[in-house]
């Protein structure tokens, strides 16, 4: 994401995640568990990628008000950070969460669902603000630095099905997908070329429109290999 632009907590898309890591436990009518847990791969999210979420990612939105819902229903709410019944720890491990739960039939039905093991999970809401993005080992990698917190939930399906994705984080995943895609064709042509095969007119001009795309996703830094290989391709082009 571009920081040289103020950002628009509005316009930014809200996103789900689920943490199967740690249970939600309940001492008389609190409800205790790790929301969000620091530095744990994500399951594979679509359109293919996995996610980090980096120590200290959500420091600047603790102060807000959050809210506690229960399965992130809008109307099914637990606690509240301004009201003194959500307290929200940002710890080594992550985002350790305690709910006072109401004395309501809401609570109540939290309260005796959570005790039994019937709801056992931990979910979150946030709005994506700073994310960096990389290949490694072959598998592109998504690492939250900068997000908003938005509500945490115990949830009854804490896994895939609950997740959702922002349309401008698909979007890029796919575009970094198809960047590696290229960056493989381009280099079997080059290891074919190296070891003394010949290349057709079409593959030299599919060498260089590859390498035009990549050029423009990188950085200037990134992109230096690349301008070298696009100028070998357009000498070799004739």
């Amino acid at each position: 994401m571009d920081k040289t632009k103020p950002i628009d907590l509005e316009k930014l898309e809200i996103e789900q995640r689920s943490n199967t890591e740690s249970r939600a436990t309940v001492d008389e009518r609190n409800v205790t568990g790790y929301a969000v847990v620091y530095n744990s791969a994500s399951v594979y999210l679509p359109p293919g990628f996995r996610e980090y979420i980096r120590p200290g990612a959500f420091a600047k939105s603790l102060d807000g008000d959050v809210r506690a819902l229960w399965n992130h229903e809008d109307g099914s709410v637990l606690g509240r950070t301004s009201a003194g019944t959500l307290k929200i720890t940002d710890d080594e491990k992550g985002l350790l969460t305690t709910i006072s739960l109401p004395n309501s039939p809401l609570g109540d039905n939290a309260l005796e669902a959570i005790r039994r093991g019937d709801v056992s999970g931990m979910s979150f809401r946030f709005q994506a603000v700073e994310d960096e993005w990389k290949v490694v080992n072959g598998e592109l990698e998504r690492s939250l630095t900068d997000a908003r917190l938005i509500e945490i939930s115990p949830v009854t399906f804490p896994a895939y099905p609950a997740t959702t994705i922002s349309l401008r984080a698909a979007r890029y995943a796919e575009e970094m997908r198809a960047t590696i895609s290229a960056e493989i064709r381009i280099g079997r042509l080059v290891a074919r070329m190296r070891a003394g095969g010949e290349l057709t007119e079409d593959e030299k001009r599919e060498m260089i429109a590859i390498a035009r795309q990549i050029e423009e996703r990188y950085t200037d830094d990134d992109a230096r290999q690349t301008r070298q290989l696009l100028v070998r391709m357009q000498t070799l082009g004739g």
